[in-house]
Parts: structure tokens; sequence; C-alpha cells
């Protein structure tokens, strides 16, 4: 795969200096589901071959490895901080976990006796539980369930109906205090927030931004990072404080570091570090 640095310009409030853009590897089929291990690698997914990568932050772009040949369509992924491994599988429509010890569970793969439609994205909630969003965006002829929503899935593997009355529910992350979370509809062009209760029920539901996001992060001060034509960054308040732009339409975002800020980005064909200094 080839390899190439690329700076860009910067558009947005002059909070920090010009960032630098950097193409890691490319020559992929629609990456998405970037997750920070624990020892600094960021796996990701290649939707269209159904496979799972590994970057290794090694030299100047870093390494990137074959993980899994076969993965069940992966989308969305997670790491716990037992080093577990939580995915989104579209293809086979349910959550599962790769155990630290290499082993696959299936975790839910049905909603009230039907096949849920295709996991897209989730979010490990820090009170404990898994919240997941579960649209469908092909071969809708096969959907058992007449909605497309988020989902809570309890520590004790009960799963619950966290939010309705969304067209497509793609990006979700949630605050690391526990207290909100976000949900990106991807299909309404909408951001919106839910203040999170300590049962995980959601409610609150607030419009946050005027665009959706195919896969989302947050950083320790709650700015949250948005994926459309580029990765948009938002105050805690719904302030847009800055967008960069890549050679590519992303697909997700992972914070690889906040000082500088350091971002993992997949795209159509290609994954991107963004280095933005404060």
């Amino acid at each position: 795969m080839r390899i190439a640095s690329i700076a860009l310009p910067f558009a947005g409030s002059c909070l920090c200096a010009e960032p630098k853009v950097e193409r890691l590897a490319t020559g992929f089929r629609f990456t998405e589901g970037p997750a920070l291990a624990l020892d600094g690698s960021v796996y990701f997914t290649e939707i269209f071959t159904r496979r799972t990568y590994r970057w290794l932050q090694a030299g100047e772009v870093g390494e990137v490895v074959l993980f899994q040949e076969e993965n069940g369509q992966a989308n969305g992924l997670a790491f716990d901080t037992d080093g577990n491994l939580f995915i989104c599988e579209q293809h086979t429509r349910r959550i599962s976990k790769l155990t630290s010890d290499g082993d696959l569970v299936k975790l839910i793969d049905t909603f009230e006796g039907k096949k849920l439609n295709s996991p897209n994205d989730l979010f490990l909630s820090p009170n404990g539980g898994i919240y997941f969003t579960d649209p469908r965006f092909t071969n809708r002829e096969s959907m058992e369930l007449d909605h497309e929503s988020v989902y809570f899935l309890n520590s004790r593997g009960l799963l619950a109906l966290a939010a309705d009355g969304l067209v497509r529910p793609n990006g979700i992350v949630g605050t690391p205090c526990g207290k909100w979370l976000y949900v990106g509809d991807q299909s309404d062009r909408k951001t919106f927030r839910y203040r999170v209760a300590n049962n995980g029920s959601l409610s609150g539901r607030m419009l946050f931004a005027d665009q959706g996001s195919d896969g989302m992060a947050i950083d320790s001060k709650g700015n949250l990072y948005l994926t459309d034509e580029g990765v948009d960054i938002y105050s805690p308040e719904g302030e847009h404080l800055k967008s960069v732009r890549l050679p590519e339409k992303p697909t997700n975002v992972a914070i690889l570091s906040e000082s500088p800020v350091v971002i993992f980005v997949t795209a159509r064909a290609s994954i991107f570090r963004v280095i933005i200094e404060r």
C-alpha cells in the first residue's frame, strides 16, 4: 500500500496552527471503525472485504498488518479496559466480543424476537453496558424490524430500546463521565444529545448540531469530533470550533492523543493521521 504525507489548509476558528494531514496507507475498500487498543495500536475495518486491520505506531507513518480475514462485515469497534474487542457485525446482524484470549462471543442479535437490522457503531458506557446504533443502508427487503434505532445492552445481557424516532442513526459516542450520549443521524443530517440515567435509559433529546456524523469521537474536555464532509470539531456547548478537510470523505475518527491533538481518521480508500497543534 502506498504511503504519503500531505499538508492541507485548515478552515475554522484560529485556536490552533494549521493541522498536518498524513495519509498513512491507501488502497482499501471503504475503511471504518477505528478503535484504540491498550498498546497504542489502532484496529480498523474494511467493509467490502470484511477484513480487520491493525495499524502499529512505529516509525514515521506506522505499519498496517492484517488482523482478521473474515469479520462478519464488521463496522464499529471498541476496546474495554481488559483488552476485549467489541464489534458491530453488519452481515451477521449482531454485536459480538472478541476476548483478549481470542474467543469470539455473540452478545446479541435480536430484539423482541426479530433480527437486528445491521449494527453500525457502538459506545461502551463507563457505567456499564453497550449503546449501539442499528440502521440499514442496503438490502432493506430483509429487515424484520420496522424502525432504525439506538439500543442499550446492559451488563446483564438485557437489551432495551434506548432511542427511537430517528431516520438512520449511525455514529455514537458518550462523555467520559457517562452523563451524556451523542447520536449522529446521517440520513437526517442531524446530531442529537441525550441525558443518560443511572439505569442506562436516555431522555431529553436535543439537537446538538445541524449535521449528521458517520462516526464520531470525544476528547477528555468533552469536545465532539464529527465525520461528515470532513472532520468537524464542536465544543460541549455546541459551538463549531474547527473543520479539517481531507483528500477523501472521512467515515470515522479516533483520538490518539490530546497534547497535541492527534486523530486517526478512516476514509473511503485510505487511513489518515491528523495532528492539530494547540
